[in-house]
């Protein structure tokens, strides 16, 4: 639009210069030949045109040129954008792949520690197995000497009665032979030695039983007691002491078994 009015002033200017320099030349040509004027404007008014349509086409060259001029700017200006934006593009892109080679190195680590700690997991299951099958291993290890002291207690009673049955078929024994340990403990001497009368269930009572809060009249058979009669029972078959590491826990134990498990003492009728 701007353009356009320049062009139509441009225009007007030149028609005006045109027409003042058509009346000069009719000035200067006073006298002469009318056809010499009407040639002299005629040739002066088509070089006007000629000239006018020259600066038109040298305006529109020199337009032509600016928005060549202007487009080859713009397509440098767009290459150079895609050039930054080709590079911006390639940066990301290798920020992108080093991030990705991070990813995957943290994922190898991962996977590597995940597949350590599943070792580490069946190792700790194949350990609890271990422990579980040593576990049941000793309970039947207990099982089977619990019942091999119920044996060995069963056979001791048997034992007992046994003697208590042989003694009485020897030999009848007063009340002045009621055997009473010493003070050197139960079921021992201090020199002088004494006969257990197997036979009789009271006097083993009153041989080994202890005197219940310091009442020689309410005594009780404890396991500690019952533990005496047992190691006193063994010696007086002539298998000996027991050994020391058969001792902890076997008056508790046969105590217990002939009993009943939660009993701490019975009296004298308990007893017999």
């Amino acid at each position: 639009m701007r353009q356009q009015q320049q062009q139509q002033q441009q225009q007007d200017g030149d028609k005006d210069c045109l027409e003042e320099l058509c009346g000069t030349v009719s000035e200067s040509l006073v006298g002469a030949p009318p056809a010499g004027i009407n040639f002299a404007l005629g040739v002066l008014s088509s070089q006007a045109q000629e000239i006018s349509s020259l600066r038109q086409a040298l305006r529109r060259c020199t337009q032509e040129l600016h928005d060549q001029t202007w487009m080859e700017l713009l397509a440098k200006q767009q290459d150079l954008q895609e050039t930054e934006l080709c590079a911006e593009l390639a940066a990301e892109t290798r920020l992108l792949s080093s991030q990705a080679d991070l990813l995957r190195e943290r994922s190898q680590q991962q996977s590597k520690r995940l597949e350590e700690q599943a070792k580490e997991l069946a190792a700790a299951e194949q350990e609890c197995q271990r422990v579980r099958t040593q576990a049941l291993q000793n309970q039947r290890d207990a099982t089977a000497e619990t019942w091999a002291l119920h044996l060995e207690v069963q056979e001791l009673r048997t034992e007992y009665t046994e003697l208590a049955r042989g003694e009485a078929s020897k030999s009848q024994i007063g009340g002045g032979d009621s055997a009473t340990p010493d003070m050197g403990g139960h079921g021992s001497s201090s020199g002088c030695a004494f006969r257990v009368p197997w036979h009789d269930p009271g006097k083993i009572f009153d041989a080994f039983a202890s005197d219940s809060h310091g009442d020689s009249r309410s005594r009780r058979m404890r396991p500690t007691d019952f533990g005496h009669i047992c190691e006193q029972l063994r010696r007086d078959q002539g298998r000996g002491q027991t050994p020391m590491h058969r001792r902890e826990g076997f008056a508790e134990f046969t105590f217990s078994a002939v009993f009943g498990v939660g009993v701490t003492e019975v009296d004298r009728s308990e007893f017999v």
